[in-house]
């Protein structure tokens, strides 16, 4: 498998479980045999940004470390808990913060925030990292970020369209 399809599911395995309270996503058990990559040792500090809430998880050595949850349109403790999550995983190997949004204008000022308190750029899913597929509906702007990443994870689990 490319690495960088590798690391797109990763990121998206890392999405589910910090959107899923802590808990790996139903499809996919801790420790089960699957095509995540558990062992590639990812330090990511992970940005799940939805309509009403953002997300964040620290991910140290692929296992997670912290969740925080706070809401979209109220921007007050963003630089608090970013800073304090990156935390948990600046001066690990090839330690990153990787995002991925259905709010365009909540991105864009978490973007400004977490390079302010962190000193480091984050990438996004479907902007630095491509897509693990390609998204062929009428309007593809308007397919939400988390349902591509949701069928590319699913698919690479089922091997087959589902």
């Amino acid at each position: 498998m490319r690495p960088i399809k590798q690391m797109v599911l990763n990121v998206q395995f890392a999405l589910n479980i910090v959107r899923t309270n802590n808990r790996p996503a139903a499809s996919v058990a801790v420790g089960e045999a699957s095509r995540y990559s558990l062992a590639m040792e990812i330090n990511l500090l992970v940005l799940n940004v939805g309509n009403s809430r953002i997300a964040m998880g620290a991910f140290g050595a692929g296992e997670l470390e912290s969740v925080v949850r706070l809401p979209a349109d109220d921007t007050t403790d963003w630089p608090a808990q970013i800073a304090k999550i990156w935390q948990q995983i600046v001066g690990r190997e090839n330690a990153a913060i990787v995002g991925a949004s259905v709010n365009p204008p909540a991105a864009e000022a978490l973007e400004a925030v977490v390079e302010n308190a962190t000193n480091q750029r984050m990438v996004w899913i479907g902007k630095q990292i491509e897509l693990p597929i390609g998204v062929k509906t009428e309007t593809p702007e308007m397919t939400g970020m988390d349902r591509v990443l949701n069928i590319a994870a699913a698919y690479e689990q089922m091997q087959k369209a589902c």
